[in-house]
């Protein structure tokens, strides 16, 4: 037997694809909307307002929506002055969490003790779940 030549697999493969491409394009366009979208795309909105935040302004006119829009934003922004202030504040708060976290909040007797506790009851736990 010979091999087939590559001529006869690239018509092969065109065959199949010219086959398949109306029965492709016929199972998509059966499908309405409705069912090819999530539910809750279909939606109108939220339901209920929240608090302090408008509703945007969107209409079902039936044709595509301009993307070319500028879109606004939900808050003013940040001045330098802010900035600076909100970042200041950060470095204070951050700063006193590093002072806290170095003050000795277990004497060390204590936490020798619990050391010790930790290594046995590793220990004992290990036993339990192999079974000892």
């Amino acid at each position: 037997m010979s091999k087939p030549s590559r001529s006869f697999l690239s018509r092969a493969v065109l065959r199949g694809l010219i086959v398949a491409a109306p029965v492709a394009v016929a199972a998509c366009a059966g499908v309405p909307i409705e069912d090819a979208v999530p539910a809750g795309a279909l939606d109108n909105g939220p339901t209920a307002p929240i608090d302090g935040v408008s509703p945007p302004a969107l209409r079902n006119t039936g044709r595509y929506p301009n993307l070319n829009v500028p879109r606004q934003g939900a808050v003013n922004q940040l001045s330098p002055g802010e900035a600076s202030a909100k970042k200041g504040e950060v470095r204070r708060s951050a700063s006193g969490q590093a002072e806290v976290a170095q003050q000795p909040g277990i004497a060390p007797s204590e936490l020798e003790r619990l050391r010790k506790l930790g290594e046995t009851h590793g220990e004992e736990t290990l036993k339990k779940i192999e079974g000892e």
